[in-house]
């Protein structure tokens, strides 16, 4: 799986963005708890997987960078929610 091009030039840090931006999104539209973390990984794995897909990747491959895209933004997602509560902001 050769990753590399994808990654070197921002699209991979894009997607994560991309999905971050959809879950607060989402916020907005009232999804809360165990979804919003379900809906960050499933926008995660449709975006990433599509812009690899975009690129030329073959399918198996990109459904795993998709999955590394929303292990990301849901893993970012829930840190960020652990550092508001625990400091309070």
């Amino acid at each position: 799986m050769n990753l590399g091009a994808i990654t070197e030039n921002g699209a991979f840090a894009l997607a994560v963005l991309v999905t971050l931006g959809l879950v607060e999104w989402l916020k907005k539209l009232n999804v809360h708890g165990t979804w919003l973390t379900i809906a960050s990984m499933v926008i995660g794995v449709l975006v990433g997987g599509g812009l690899f897909l975009y690129h030329g990747t073959e399918p198996v491959p990109a459904v795993v960078a998709g999955v590394l895209v929303g292990m990301v933004a849901s893993g970012v997602y829930d840190a960020v929610k652990g550092i508001v509560s625990r400091w309070g902001l």
